[in-house]
């Protein structure tokens, strides 16, 4: 007996099938981002800082980064890099970056608000919640094109997007970002209009719709 199911995308839902799962009223429901993440409006519009959440794991490709930021041009115009992690990072070489530990949606919120750019390099996501949450907060993001960001993302309009592991795009993409403001400015109000479509008020009104479809209330 089959039963009803929810994906978080539909690059998750595509996965199911594709891998021998059925595909029998299987619906959406997009998690939310938490109220915990805003825009403070404290974010020194004279510096540019990035921020990067860096695991140990290959599918995350901080190494990507890692080879991305050697590579790049405009380095000058960079005043900080960020790295949050619970990992030990250090078969990385993060020279000159910042690492950073965050336990609560509160101190995450404020590194956010801290930074001007928010990178996401994970090579294979079912959803990619840390980049919507940037968004919450106003940072300018540069994603991965690894599937599940597809949900909230659209390249040129509220990010700028790249093919998971091409170092090289990477290293562009930061170079144009970090030296244009305006650009900055751009996608990071554009991120904070996308965010309205994904809070918990939303994610709970379709999840009661669901339970009235299926007559559980």
């Amino acid at each position: 007996k089959y039963i009803n199911s929810f994906f978080v995308s539909d690059y998750v839902r595509k996965k199911f099938v594709k891998y021998g799962g059925y595909d029998i009223k299987g619906r959406k429901l997009n998690p939310p981002v938490s109220t915990g993440f805003n825009n403070t409006n404290k974010r020194d519009r004279n510096t540019t800082n990035i921020c990067i959440i860096g695991r140990i794991h290959e599918d995350k490709g901080f190494a990507d980064f890692i080879s991305a930021w050697k590579q790049m041009k405009n380095k000058e115009f960079v005043n900080s890099v960020m790295v949050i992690t619970p990992d030990d990072l250090s078969k990385f070489d993060t020279t000159g970056m910042t690492i950073l530990h965050a336990n609560t949606d509160a101190e995450m919120n404020a590194i956010y608000n801290d930074a001007h750019i928010f990178v996401s390099t994970g090579r294979n996501e079912g959803y990619g919640l840390p980049g919507l949450e940037a968004m919450a907060t106003g940072c300018a993001c540069i994603l991965g094109d690894n599937g599940g960001v597809r949900e909230y993302s659209l390249n040129g309009k509220n990010c700028i997007m790249y093919r998971p592991k091409d170092v090289s795009k990477l290293s562009e993409r930061l170079d144009l970002l970090v030296k244009n403001k305006n650009l900055q400015a751009k996608l990071g109000l554009a991120g904070m209009e996308t965010v309205k479509f994904f809070t918990e008020e939303v994610f709970v009104t379709r999840f009661i719709e669901y339970m009235k479809e299926d007559g559980l209330i």
